[in-house]
């Protein structure tokens, strides 16, 4: 399961009762915390210690915001992992800062090299955030995750060329690792294709062949972009909860990653937000995005689309947008559809660029 709000207590609370919940927490990173290669140091998270880390930072910077609050633990959440994955953060440490920038900036391909061993002695490489790296030097925090799915893991290693080290797991860290899967299954996870929409779950659904509700929305220039001018090519609309929040900000940054791969078949993203123009205008120049966030400032759009999460954050009568995707076609046919099962799942983003790549061979064909 994953870190939810009731969980977490005012700081007030929390400061009454920090060493009791602080003990815990350490024991649980103690038997999750394991060091390679001398200088690599992973702690797998699991929701106990990720409650912690939201728990500290709450504490620390006296949140009191609900909405604030909802993002720390949607962030948090995030380093988690889906269905069958281990989650874990990778601390570099080199102490020397001549030292350690210039091995920074060559072992840029170190997430690469990385790898759980299963017991089968399959080798299973991490996923990670691209952003971590760099054009020039890697961040010396790392946050990756294993899909292990249901192997076992008896070892940690790291094949790269200059850092070559392997380390077989204790039992009291398998048992810890083992436990830590069997959690991750309790974790919404996103449906075959074949499988229908569960009402108020993960809803993915590779076809969805319905049309599209028309929508006339405003860009960050206040320009009116419709349904109807959409026609002809394939749209991509990213719904997203809130500008200016960790994992929209991870979501639009990936797909502007790989826009030129959606511009190769004649596809065309849009993000779309309840914040105003002005808001977006500000998120797109922040974050550097090369497609436009479109306002449904009046969530007419949200409604039609039906991704309306209302009273969001806990804020009676706030309405904002479910984090959902939409591929529709150049005759207006919606053609896939996924809606996340809360704010902190990411879609799937090589599944939308199948969607796209599919409807762009079916057009050529």
């Amino acid at each position: 399961m994953f870190v939810r709000r009731a969980d977490i207590l005012d700081y007030v609370t929390y400061n009454e009762q920090r060493e009791q919940i602080r003990a815990a927490a350490l024991v649980e990173k103690a038997r999750r915390r394991i060091t390679i290669a001398g200088v690599l140091t992973f702690l797998f998270e699991n929701r106990a210690t990720i409650r912690y880390q939201v728990l500290e930072m709450v504490r620390t910077e006296k949140i009191i915001r609900e909405a604030d609050i909802q993002h720390e633990i949607a962030t948090y959440n995030e380093l988690l992992g889906g269905p069958g994955e281990l989650g874990c953060t990778l601390l570099i440490g080199i102490d020397d800062p001549r030292e350690r920038q210039e091995k920074l900036a060559r072992w840029l391909a170190l997430p690469h090299h990385l790898y759980i061993e299963a017991e089968d002695g399959r080798r299973i490489r991490g996923t990670w955030d691209p952003r971590q790296v760099g054009d020039t030097r890697l961040s010396s925090v790392q946050y990756i995750r294993f899909p292990v799915g249901e192997a076992r893991p008896v070892a940690l290693g790291v094949d790269h060329p200059e850092l070559d080290d392997r380390v077989a797991l204790s039992e009291e860290q398998r048992a810890a690792l083992a436990a830590d899967l069997r959690e991750s299954y309790g974790r919404a996870r996103r449906p075959a294709p074949h499988e229908e929409e569960t009402i108020g779950a993960t809803t993915t659904m590779s076809s969805n062949n319905t049309p599209a509700p028309d929508f006339t929305l405003l860009n960050t220039k206040r320009e009116a972009v419709s349904l109807a001018s959409l026609r002809g090519q394939t749209t991509v609309l990213a719904f997203i909860p809130a500008a200016f929040t960790g994992v929209c900000e991870k979501e639009l940054c990936t797909f502007r990653d790989s826009l030129a791969s959606f511009n190769d078949v004649g596809a065309k993203v849009f993000g779309v937000s309840v914040d105003a123009p002005f808001s977006n205008a500000a998120f797109a120049a922040k974050m550097g995005l090369n497609f436009e966030i479109l306002s449904d400032y009046d969530r007419a759009a949200t409604r039609a689309f039906d991704v309306a999460h209302d009273d969001f954050a806990g804020m009676a009568g706030y309405t904002a947008s479910k984090r959902s995707v939409f591929v529709i076609d150049g005759e207006g046919v919606i053609r896939y559809r996924w809606v996340a099962p809360n704010p902190g799942v990411e879609p799937d983003y090589a599944e939308v660029k199948a969607a796209v790549a599919a409807l762009g061979a079916s057009a050529s064909a």
